[in-house]
């Protein structure tokens, strides 16, 4: 007697991806009644169609598969596998550090990230810059404090990105006002006035 044979078929078409991502697999097979998923990593799903969450936080590109499972009424068997990569996650980091305290508001930033090939850095000011840790001098102002959002989207090799930002206050400008006499000497016990 010949039973009817059942097709294992994953829907998903993956070749690459940036981490950290969840994976929503779709469960295309025929004539089954049950499905088990193996994500090679010691982690598996009974579920039809599964989702599963992938994160690499190393410095290299980690080569992946998934196995489907299916087995139909009559027991038999089929299976199906897709390969794909998970690239390296870039984590944007980074602390601003005021160059003195009491100048005009020079700034470098000091970048903490990891896996970035790029950088591209928003000052909060209109002024943008690429370089690794940039070097910028933010406008303060003679009457309030002003604030500036600082962002910086760091990409890996692959163009995977992520964001950090952090906000820094600057103080008004404080200027010293005052008149005086043109004084050409003084001796010692005379008085001065401002």
């Amino acid at each position: 007697h010949v039973h009817p044979y059942t097709v294992s078929k994953i829907s998903n078409t993956l070749d690459s991806f940036c981490s950290p991502k969840r994976i929503d697999f779709v469960n295309g097979s025929t004539n089954y009644r049950n499905a088990v998923w193996d994500f090679s990593n010691g982690n598996t799903s009974n579920l039809n169609s599964p989702s599963f969450f992938y994160q690499n936080i190393s410095n290299v590109t980690r080569n992946l598969m998934v196995t489907l499972q299916t087995e139909n009424a009559e027991g038999c068997i089929d299976n199906d596998t897709i390969r794909f990569k998970i690239l390296p996650e870039p984590i944007a980091d980074f602390s601003p550090f005021r160059l003195n305290v009491c100048d005009s508001g020079y700034h470098t930033l000091v970048n903490r990230s990891i896996n970035n090939q790029t950088n591209d850095w928003d000052f909060g000011d209109g002024a943008t810059s690429t370089q690794q840790e940039p070097y910028h001098l933010f406008a303060r102002n003679d009457k309030a404090e002003v604030s500036f959002n600082i962002t910086l989207i760091a990409k890996n090799y692959a163009g995977c990105p992520d964001t950090a930002s952090e906000s820094i206050s600057l103080n008004p400008i404080h200027t010293v006002d005052f008149g005086t006499t043109l004084i050409r000497s003084v001796c010692v016990g005379d008085a001065i006035h401002f």
